[in-house]
């Protein structure tokens, strides 16, 4: 082959081939299927109502229209499938050769090691209380009405008001008395969740949640990221050289100066606690209560 054929041939092969930037970070979560923790409860919820309550196998169709109207979902059929492989179901085949959504495994033994922890709580007899937040808008009003061909229906209200953040606690008991909080957001778009933070959690939580629950009792909570902040965060993958270094200090555990930043999380591996400690948890220590 000649020399300019073979500088051809290379320049023809650059020209095609596509080079991205080592370490560089694009998987960026869009708006649609970047749900927070309380609509993927609801996505679940969803998946699972096609099965209890109407008896018949969810298609991503009509997952998409029936979270249109549970969560005001904007997404398509690709987000529906993207946002159902991060809660965690795969499709996969019945002996009948239908294909059903299920659950991964690990997921399912976690709701079952949850049920019979709950099991055990009732059979003692403890009182069970389950914490949630919510909002409400002050002009909240139906989007659909029934109408004829002579009305063109009630006109909906231009505004939706103010935006109250409802946080309470209740179970079997009705609610929890003294520990219902409750005030009007300062934000008026987004998502309620924005409106509440750890700080307001952990205030409501030692004001008026613990001093009004009933001895002895079990606290159910959501995984929402303000309910378990961790109480002494340990560095990932993702953390600086210098965060490495810092924990170690502060733990006591010898390393190098010199050390490469994956020595250094090798290192950090090998002496992080197997379990998480959260602040709520803390808290909880020198009380009779269960989280």
């Amino acid at each position: 082959m000649s020399r300019v054929k073979q500088e051809h041939n290379l320049i023809e092969v650059g020209a095609a081939a596509c080079f991205h930037s080592p370490d560089k970070k694009r998987n960026k979560e869009s708006k649609v299927t970047g749900l927070d923790d309380f609509d993927l409860a609801a996505v679940r919820r969803t998946v699972h109502n096609f099965y209890i309550e109407e008896k018949r196998s969810p298609t991503i169709n009509g997952l998409r229209m029936k979270l249109a109207e549970v969560i005001d979902f904007q997404g398509g059929n690709i987000s529906v499938r993207k946002i159902l492989k991060k809660i965690g179901f795969k499709w996969q085949k019945t002996k009948s050769n239908k294909q059903i959504l299920v659950e991964r495994s690990d997921i399912i033994q976690k709701r079952i090691d949850y049920l019979n922890e709950i099991k055990k709580y009732r059979e003692q007899k403890r009182p069970i209380v389950y914490v949630d937040e919510t909002y409400i808008l002050s002009s909240h009003v139906q989007n659909k009405s029934w109408s004829d061909d002579t009305h063109q229906g009630i006109l909906k209200q231009v505004s939706k008001g103010d935006r109250l953040i409802i946080v309470h606690a209740g179970g079997n008991m009705v609610f929890i008395p003294g520990a219902l909080l409750m005030w009007k957001s300062s934000k008026t778009t987004g998502d309620y969740h924005h409106n509440m933070n750890k700080v307001n959690y952990k205030k409501w939580i030692q004001e008026k949640l613990f001093p009004n629950l009933p001895p002895n009792s079990v606290v159910v909570s959501d995984n929402a990221p303000y309910h378990n902040v961790v109480l002494e965060k340990v560095p990932t993958s993702g953390s600086t050289k210098q965060e490495m270094k810092d924990w170690l200090l502060k733990k006591n555990i010898p390393f190098r100066e010199d050390m490469l930043k994956a020595t250094l999380y090798e290192i950090v591996k090998l002496n992080k606690p197997i379990s998480k400690t959260y602040e709520i948890d803390e808290i909880l220590k020198n009380t009779d209560i269960h989280l």
